[in-house]
């Protein structure tokens, strides 16, 4: 997967699954059941959490706090992310 940098003039709201490998981005929004939000919650990925993408794909991996999770594809497009430049 390519950098979506390139195609960000200002700060980019993007879904998690557009995220490339070893870029960062902030959690800015998550849709979903009550019971999906609870275990993002549970994992660190709340909203306002700095977050890493260490592996893209199903599963993917991403870092955050220190430790790293596994999301599906299906999960990520849930998780709205913001890409900051500078």
């Amino acid at each position: 997967m390519s950098s979506i940098w390139g195609r960000c003039d200002l700060n980019c709201v993007i879904p998690l699954d557009c995220l490339a490998p070893g870029e960062s981005a902030q959690i800015v929004d998550v849709e979903g059941d009550t019971t999906f939000l609870t275990r993002l919650q549970e994992i660190g990925l709340n909203i306002g959490a700095q977050i890493r993408m260490v592996k893209a794909g199903s599963p993917c991996i991403v870092a955050t706090g220190g430790h790293q999770v596994s999301l599906r594809t299906n999960e990520l497009a849930t998780v709205l992310v913001e890409l900051k430049h500078g």
